[in-house]
């Protein structure tokens, strides 16, 4: 049939294309290849018989599923069109964390609607991490990006208070270094209504939430120093959490996401579902982050959050906090050159000969009567006249030992001439700098 001898010259083609040249030369992954790009229902066949086969998103392209039918066939990893870090659209170092919502209005429809697309929102969650990974270079060392996964919920306060929490760490900071190891761990995320983790109707408790990434080992405090760290919440609906009426510590969403900004972590947020008519629930949502117009995104639903990828994506690789680079850059060595130089032939040249040639060459030529009486008159004046003298000396960068021994040696000669006494003359020094 045509669509057979289409297949048959697009096989020929891609084994051309990827085998290097010359239908002789065998390649069994050009042939799967090719037939997992021009046959959908085998695709779909796929799917319906094996675990490991998924059914390709539309905005997937397909020879990167291809590739992945050949891996899930083979059992081995096949490098993908794309995987070349090189390539990768961000190379920035990051620290980046996703606090996911696990509650129970997170799934429409309950546990019936569990995997299915567009009502499963831990579903499109895990879709929406995964394409975000795609777009940045994840690794352990200090020019790589992190990546770590959390869920947070709760249950009633009024059934279970003061074990109302609950949060599970889907992936540690520190193990979210590849790929192959997120995509493991969003994988098996699993919904915190009953099933796995037996929660009936699980709360949004946000502020929480946030605290609890703030605190656990697996979270933030296990980023490393001078990176740029990242923290991306991802709810459908506003905090129920009821510290107030319990008397607990302030865990407001408001409050822990300042808390979170204070430690230089950039706080982005994703609102699903928010009716525009409850302002007490966009007030919150807008106050989880610094810039709601750069920083904040609004979905009518978890299916949209494919819109954002892109986003989220440029924000982790563009946006740079750095608070390193900024006090390196003011060395110390700059102003102290420069004035030391000028200061220090100035108070040197000038006091020193002042005072010592004049008092000496006049009362030696002169008579001896004329001398005499000219000193003796001036401290009995001084003697009648209480004076409290203060000098207050310079001691910053620029004068150097050198000018401050030379200061104090004025100040001895400037001493020597003054009655100095509690009930005549009383002297005080002082330095200053800053």
């Amino acid at each position: 049939s045509n669509s057979q001898l289409k297949q048959i010259v697009a096989e020929a083609a891609f084994r051309n294309r990827i085998c290097g040249g010359g239908t002789m030369v065998p390649c069994s992954s050009a042939v799967a290849f090719t037939v997992a790009i021009l046959s959908t229902a085998w695709a779909t066949k796929c799917e319906s018989s094996s675990t490991s086969c998924m059914v390709p998103e539309k905005e997937v392209a397909s020879e990167i599923y291809a590739t992945q039918l050949i891996q899930s066939r083979s059992g081995r990893r096949i490098k993908q069109f794309g995987d070349d870090d090189s390539k990768k659209k961000c190379t920035k170092a990051a620290d980046v964390i996703f606090l996911v919502d696990s509650s129970g209005s997170v799934v429409k429809g309950g546990p019936d609607n569990i995997n299915k697309p567009g009502k499963d929102g831990v579903m499109e969650t895990r879709k929406f991490i995964k394409k975000v990974v795609l777009g940045l270079k994840l690794g352990s060392d200090k020019k790589s990006t992190r990546i770590g996964i959390g869920q947070f919920s709760g249950r009633k306060w009024e059934d279970t208070f003061p074990n109302h929490r609950y949060e599970t760490v889907e992936i540690a900071l520190s193990e979210g270094t590849t790929e192959e190891a997120v995509n493991k761990a969003t994988n098996a995320m699993k919904w915190h209504h009953k099933g796995h983790h037996k929660l009936s109707d699980p709360m949004t408790f946000t502020g929480e939430g946030i605290d609890w990434v703030l605190r656990n080992k697996a979270m933030f405090p296990s980023a490393r120093e001078n990176i740029q760290k990242m923290l991306v919440i991802v709810t459908d609906g506003k905090s129920n959490s009821k510290w107030k009426d319990y008397d607990q510590a302030d865990y407001s969403p408001r409050k822990m996401a300042k808390k979170a900004r204070d430690k230089e972590i950039d706080v982005v947020a994703i609102g699903i579902q928010f009716p525009p008519a409850d302002e007490a629930a966009i007030k919150e949502l807008e106050s989880l982050v610094d810039d709601p117009e750069k920083q904040l995104f609004r979905l009518e639903e978890y299916a949209e959050l494919k819109k954002v990828v892109e986003k989220i994506t440029t924000y982790a690789c563009d946006t740079t906090r750095a608070p390193t680079p900024l006090p390196t850059p003011v060395p110390t060595p700059l102003p102290t050159p420069e004035p030391t130089p000028e200061p220090t032939p100035l108070p040197t040249a000038e006091p020193t000969p002042s005072p010592t040639p004049l008092p000496t060459a006049q009362p030696t030529p002169l008579p001896t009567p004329v001398p005499t009486p000219l000193p003796t008159p001036m401290p009995t004046i001084c003697e009648k006249i209480k004076t409290d003298l203060v000098f207050l000396i310079d001691s910053s960068g620029s004068v150097g030992q050198k000018n401050v021994d030379s200061t104090a040696k004025f100040l001895k000669e400037v001493v020597k001439e003054l009655p100095v006494a509690a009930d005549s003359v009383r002297v005080g020094g002082v330095q200053y700098s800053g």
